[in-house]
């Protein structure tokens, strides 16, 4: 009987202190949640707060107020996912606003855009001046961002050139060359003496664009007509160049991509312009006219924005590079090639040449043509109609030596048949590419 009441009574015990733990537990799960709480209800602009509240139960209870768009509610996500939150990165996307009404919007820009001038020297003296394009403010010291084949003429050696900036209010600078993007039709200039400080365009998040939102761009039209105001809508999204074209600073191929197709007017002069946003933030740059009518098409403000920063930190535009020639998988390709294994995907091949760069990033893996690179970082690599280059889209977004995954399946070459293994994942560290003004040549 005694041993029996010492049982129950250190069992009693047992569910006595374990009853405590619980209870204890209860009291400082309660503390945390109710300082959550009031973290969120004292900090209702902060992220952190609009996170918790959307991503728990508190959202049955809590309506912050705090009207915002998506863009806004996205800027902190859209400014991580592209490096953008070290102290280092200069450029960053901007909170969106509300809606401007086109004069508002125009009285607010115009001091951002320039006429890009280029005088190219005659028999004794320089030519009659002759606006060829567009450019805009990126900071107030006076860095200018316009397109490549704007100031190409500046990439002949052999011709004597002088560039100038003439601004809304008629004041005419003199620019310095500080860099040319060996990828995307961009080069960066300076104002030599700048007088003043300069109003700069403010950048937006081209990833969160959507079909029909209304847009402006102001440039001079014909080369002629200075500050021309024209609007329009966003009428596509990833749109690329079925040909090639010749970059005119280096002479070799590129293929324009991911580009913005708009229908507001962009005409011969308007190139290298800003094309904004109805509340006065810069999607993109004005740059390519496809001959038809009211379609035109800009580079998207996230590729400004990368190669501006990678400027800022390399004194440079360097953009990754992995040293690949490859041609896209698609259904359709794949039911005319039934050897291959897949119907997405990169096949690695150059026509006859070789299809990897000597030493480059995916030479140091073992990359060899045939091999199919299937994703990068998890996400597959999916030919369509408006993306023509997925590789080549992704690999855009990250800095040069970044390290980066690749899912590929590896081929064994047997005479003149490929045979695959499993997919595996490797480790890559990208590579660089660059313009070395003084040469012009592509590293």
């Amino acid at each position: 009987m005694t041993n029996n009441n010492s049982f129950k009574e250190s069992k009693f015990r047992k569910i006595r202190h374990s009853s405590k733990i619980i209870l204890y537990f209860v009291i400082l799960l309660c503390f945390l949640l109710c300082g959550i709480f009031a973290f969120v209800i004292v900090n209702k602009d902060n992220n952190l707060s609009k996170w918790i509240v959307d991503n728990s139960i508190l959202k049955n209870y809590i309506k912050l107020n705090n009207k915002v768009n998506n863009d806004n509610e996205n800027k902190l996500s859209a400014n991580s996912f592209f490096s953008l939150n070290d102290e280092k990165d200069k450029y960053r996307f901007a909170t969106m606003d509300k809606s401007l009404s086109s004069v508002d919007l125009v009285e607010k820009e115009i001091p951002s855009v320039v006429s890009i001038n280029v005088t190219s020297e005659g028999n004794k003296s320089f030519s009659q001046e002759q606006i060829a394009g567009t450019g805009y403010f990126v900071d107030k010291s006076g860095l200018i961002v316009t397109n490549k084949h704007v100031i190409s003429t500046e990439c002949n050696p052999k011709k004597k050139v002088k560039v100038t900036a003439v601004t809304y209010d008629q004041k005419v600078y003199e620019l310095q060359l500080l860099s040319i993007d060996p990828v995307e039709d961009m080069a960066i200039l300076k104002v030599i003496k700048p007088d003043k400080e300069f109003s700069p365009v403010q950048f937006t998040n081209s990833n969160n664009l959507k079909l029909g939102t209304e847009v402006m761009a102001i440039g001079n039209a014909l080369g002629e007509l200075q500050n021309t105001v024209t609007k329009g809508i966003i009428s596509g999204l990833n749109r690329n160049l079925n040909q090639p074209i010749q970059d005119e600073c280096t002479g070799k191929e590129i293929l324009p991509d991911n580009l913005i197709q708009t229908d507001a007017a962009i005409n011969k002069g308007n190139s290298g312009g800003p094309l904004f946003d109805n509340t006065g933030l810069l999607i993109g740059m004005n740059t390519y006219g496809t001959g038809g009518e009211n379609i035109g098409l800009a580079i998207p403000s996230n590729r400004i924005i990368s190669g501006l920063n990678s400027f800022q930190t390399n004194g440079k535009i360097i953009r990754p590079k992995l040293g690949v020639s490859t041609q896209s998988i698609s259904a359709v390709i794949k039911e005319n090639n039934p050897w291959l294994p897949i119907d997405y995907g990169e096949f690695i091949y150059a026509n006859g040449a070789n299809p990897i760069t000597a030493d480059s990033a995916a030479d140091k893996v073992g990359l060899k043509e045939g091999d199919i690179i299937l994703e990068v970082n998890s996400t597959k690599l999916v030919k369509s109609s408006s993306i023509s280059s997925p590789l080549k889209s992704i690999l855009l977004g990250f800095d040069a030596n970044t390290e980066i995954e690749l899912t590929i399946l590896r081929t064994t070459k047997i005479q003149t048949e490929f045979k695959y293994g499993n997919p595996e994942k490797i480790k890559v560290k990208l590579g660089g590419q660059s313009i070395d003004l003084s040469t012009l040549i592509l590293k």
